[in-house]
Order: C-alpha cells, then sequence, then structure tokens
C-alpha cells in the first residue's frame, strides 16, 4: 500500500535538520523537517510516517474490502489448488470450508472474527448438532485451511487484512494423533527385500518379478502414485536415469533420478521380461511395473498392494502393526525407510530432498527422518574419532 504512494524522498537541508516530501493516505504532498542528527535517525523517523500513512489506507480499504463474502474470498485459492495439488488434497479443501460455511454461514468477512472461528472448534469438538465429535486435528486442518484461503485473498488484494491470521491450533492429545509410520531397521529392510526375492523365486517363468518395484520403493522413496505412473520412455537405462513427469508428481515438478547400480541389472531385466510377457518389443507408452500377472499396478486397489506388501513383511518376520507404538508399516513407509537409509549413509539433507522430491527440508526431517539412538552414537562416533594411543615400548622403538 505504502508503496503505491511511494516512499518520499528524504534529503539534509542543514546541521541536524532533514526535509521529507511524501504524500499521505488520500495522496495530498506534505512537507515536514525531521530533527535528527544522522540520517539513520531520520530514516527511523520516516519509517515512523509512512507507517501510520499505511495504517490509515489500510483501515479505509478494509471499509471496502472487507464486506467481501466468505464464498468469494475462499474461491480464488481452492481454483488455485485445482493448478497444482491432487484431486485428494482439493476435495479436502472443497469440503474443510463447506462445512465451515455451513456452520458460520456466508457471512461477510469482517463478521469471521476469531471468537467465531473458537466457537465453531468448540462446538465441533463437543459434537454439537453432530452424530460423534469432531477429533481436533480434524478441527485444526479446517480452520488451517480457512486461514489459508483468506490469506491467498489477502495476497491477490481481495481482502485487507486476514481476521482469524495468528490463531493459534488446537492441542493435539496423544490418543487423538493419528499413528506414525515407523522406518524398516536395517535389518528389517535386508529380510524384507529377501522374502521378495523368495517370492519372486517361486514364481512361473512367465509371470512378472516384483524385486525392482520394491527394491525401488525401499531405495529412493518414491511415491506409489509417481512409481506407478512410470513409462519406459521415462527410463533411461544407458544413462542410469529415471525421470518423473510433473503431471504424475506431488508437487507437479519433474525431477530426475539416479538408479542405484545395484538396481540397474533388476531393471534391464524386468524389461526383457516383459517383452517374454507381452511377445513384442516393449513400447515406450508401456507402464513399467506390472502385477504378477501383468495387470498395471496402477489399476489395482490399494488393498491389492497392501495386502501383498504385507504377506512379504509375515515372509521377513517384520511385524506391520505393532501394539507398543512404534508405528505401523505401509507402503508409504518405505518412503521413510528409504529417506532414513539414505541419511543413515551421511546422504546430505539436501539431496534427499532431491530424490524423494520434497521442497521443504523441514518436511522430510520432520515427517520421513527415524533415526534411533544407535544411529546417532554412530554418527558421533565417526565424527569425533581419536586415534589409539601409543604405548611407550612404541614411541622408545621409534625414537
Amino acid at each position: 500500500m505504502g508503496r503505491s504512494l511511494g516512499e518520499g524522498r528524504l534529503c539534509r537541508i542543514g546541521t541536524g535538520k532533514w526535509r521529507l516530501d511524501y504524500r499521505d493516505a488520500a495522496s495530498r504532498r506534505h512537507r515536514v523537517v525531521i530533527h535528527a542528527h544522522t540520517k539513520a535517525e531520520a530514516e527511523k523517523e520516516r519509517r515512523k510516517l509512512l507507517a501510520m500513512r499505511d495504517s490509515e489506507l489500510a483501515g479505509a480499504a478494509s471499509e471496502d474490502l472487507m464486506g467481501l463474502r466468505l464464498s468469494e474470498a475462499a474461491a480464488p485459492y481452492l481454483r488455485h489448488l485445482e493448478t497444482h495439488a491432487r484431486p485428494s488434497s482439493i476435495r479436502c479443501a472443497k469440503g474443510a470450508i463447506k462445512r465451515l460455511q455451513e456452520w458460520i454461514g456466508d457471512r461477510p468477512v469482517r463478521a469471521i472474527t476469531k471468537s467465531v472461528v473458537i466457537q465453531y472448534r468448540e462446538d465441533r469438538i463437543r459434537g454439537k448438532g453432530l452424530k460423534k465429535p469432531i477429533a481436533p486435528t480434524t478441527v485444526n486442518l479446517q480452520t488451517t485451511l480457512l486461514n489459508a484461503a483468506l490469506n491467498y485473498a489477502v495476497r491477490l488484494g481481495l481482502l485487507a487484512r486476514n481476521p482469524v491470521d495468528g490463531l493459534r491450533p488446537l492441542p493435539e492429545p496423544e490418543d487423538a494423533r493419528v499413528r506414525k509410520r515407523r522406518a524398516l531397521r536395517p535389518d528389517e529392510l535386508h529380510r524384507f527385500l529377501d522374502a521378495v526375492r523368495a517370492s519372486d523365486d517361486a514364481l512361473p517363468s512367465i509371470a512378472i518379478p516384483q524385486q525392482p518395484l520394491w527394491s525401488w520403493l525401499a531405495t529412493c522413496g518414491t511415491r506409489w502414485s509417481e512409481t506407478t505412473a512410470l513409462r519406459w520412455r521415462e527410463v533411461d537405462l544407458e544413462a542410469r536415469r529415471i525421470t518423473l513427469r510433473a503431471p504424475t508428481t506431488k508437487g507437479r515438478r519433474s525431477r530426475r533420478i539416479p538408479i542405484p547400480r545395484n538396481l540397474l541389472s533388476l531393471f534391464k531385466n524386468l524389461r526383457k521380461q516383459h517383452g517374454v510377457f507381452y511377445g513384442r518389443l516393449i513400447r515406450d507408452l508401456d507402464p513399467v511395473f506390472l502385477c504378477e500377472d501383468g495387470t498395471p499396478w496402477e489399476r489395482r486397489a490399494d488393498s491389492v498392494r497392501l495386502r501383498v506388501l504385507r504377506g512379504h513383511l509375515r515372509a521377513a518376520g517384520v511385524d506391520h502393526d505393532p501394539i507398543d507404538g512404534r508405528g505401523r508399516v505401509d507402503v508409504h513407509a518405505l518412503r521413510a525407510t528409504a529417506a532414513t537409509e539414505l541419511l543413515r549413509q551421511g546422504v546430505a539433507p539436501v539431496a534427499v530432498a532431491r530424490i524423494t522430491g520434497h521442497r521443504n527440508i523441514r518436511t522430510l526431517l520432520k515427517s520421513y527422518e527415524d533415526l534411533d539412538d544407535s544411529d546417532l552414537e554412530s554418527a558421533l562416533d565417526r565424527a569425533f574419532q581419536t586415534p589409539e594411543p601409543r604405548n611407550r615400548e612404541t614411541l622408545r622403538g621409534s625414537a
């Protein structure tokens, strides 16, 4: 706001005197004299005057813009999500905004205060007017989406301010939190991959091996949707590169991932096996990962992949849903396994984030890193290794 009216012009007119020419909120010109010993002090006074001007301007804008209704303020944000978010995220956002509108009503934004949102949260948690109470995590998600929609409207200039900005989320008790996934430990990972290999050995010669799929997921940590959407045109075996196309990724940004050397032979054999299964040359648009019977994995239900994974985990002696609170193991947990193993091997978090496709390293370290105490001890031992002390006999001999 202040930028449109300019920052004014400050110049020295004498010892300890400075002249400021600027425009007020009504765009009227003003000239004031600032008494200051240094230019830094004069700049400080100028910032104070312009801040007062901008506050006045914001107040005038509030009268004009805060009359926008909630549906009108949220619509641009929902359209923005449709350009890059996944369909499930878009449905979640639309459902949250709809439930807020049903309770609050399609009132002007100026009427949506923090106290209104606080009352909404209390009613949801108590289950007022509902069949059952809503968990604090769900309520926090709804109010977070409301806050994001109003902030987006502010950035577009549709609103002068966000009336619920700064509202802190509800505390989430342990029993209300979704149980965290856990990464497989190194010994569990080896047993899991051995179980997958043994399962492939028992398949008929024409069946599609599954070791490349599960090894890739546990090694490079790509998302299931990204992995099953791969086509052979995106796999460069000569350059050892796999390219994930932007439409198939969560962030709608393409990325290239090197194929580890220990998986390169698996991909080469998989391509040959596809040719045997199809009875023809492999085409560029053929899917890379197929089920044992040749059905593309992307066409199978989520329950099928979970059932297959649990079968391999049972064969490896890994409890996929322990009761001791360690966290469950599902397909997405292999993503955490890959990230944790890369960090355990000393790979820089920036490189791990590029492989897994995280824009924010904090998200990677918060949600996917699962290092335990032994990993921390090993890291410290490697970082601060001390040489073995030499005994006196050795010292005398060297002298």
